[in-house]
């Protein structure tokens, strides 16, 4: 038991320590449920090695087997998205979170791993803190998550959260906000309406229609978008 109760000890302390040397990683929705996915992935490998000592079998041996199993599931749905990238670019591919330029005042985007097309958007002109954001045409402005606000240099303690909208996530209240800059690549259009998300009530920043409409052209075919200022 002593054994058994170190293992979990050391487990909660990698756990702490990934929390703590990655903050940005795991600070959403999805992060915690990546770290919550690393633990139980922790957990079930410390008690088949633990059984495995205490049977030492065909039993043990078959355990050992489904939980690195387990383990290969766990971890590549909790990291798909960064496996998905060193996979495009082991094939030499273009990564999906770069805008491609291909003429002034446009830029070519690839869909992510999930189906999406993400775009890096400089906001405010911070180009230390470009925001992967979800291009969504049902989005009437852009949205901000709070932490994203934060990056980008907003001052989110003046914040007024008075305006309700649904998300994926559910009902939620966002502040509005008008940004000097939106840039993709070198697409760029100023006083862009937007709206800051409560802490956690948003999974993804969106580039909403305020920024969209603001396009002369928004072309999809197939794994490419279009983006033409």
């Amino acid at each position: 038991m002593p054994v058994l109760l170190s293992r979990i000890l050391a487990a909660g302390a990698i756990l702490g320590a990934l929390r703590l040397a990655f903050p940005h990683e795991f600070s959403d929705e999805d992060g915690a449920r990546r770290l919550a996915f690393a633990g139980v992935a922790l957990l079930a490998s410390l008690g088949v090695a633990a059984l495995a000592r205490l049977w030492r079998g065909r039993l043990a041996a078959a355990a050992l087997v489904w939980a690195a199993v387990f383990a290969a599931i766990v971890g590549g749905y909790s990291w798909r998205a960064e496996l998905s990238a060193a996979y495009d670019r082991a094939l030499g591919r273009q990564a999906p979170l770069v805008a491609l330029a291909r003429a002034g005042g446009e830029v070519e985007l690839t869909r992510t791993w999930d189906g999406h097309f993400r775009a890096p958007v400089v906001v405010n002109g911070r180009e230390d803190a470009p925001l992967p954001m979800l291009i969504d045409t049902g989005a009437s402005i852009v949205l901000l998550r709070h932490e994203d606000a934060e990056a980008v240099g907003i001052d989110t303690r003046r914040l007024r959260y008075s305006t309700a909208i649904t998300t994926a996530n559910g009902g939620a209240r966002v502040a509005p906000v008008t940004l000097e800059s939106l840039r993709v690549g070198d697409v760029e259009l100023h006083n862009v309406r937007a709206a800051v998300a409560e802490r956690g009530a948003l999974h993804s920043p969106l580039l909403g229609m305020s920024f969209l409409a603001g396009l002369s052209e928004l072309t999809f075919r197939g794994d490419k978008a279009l983006l033409k200022r």
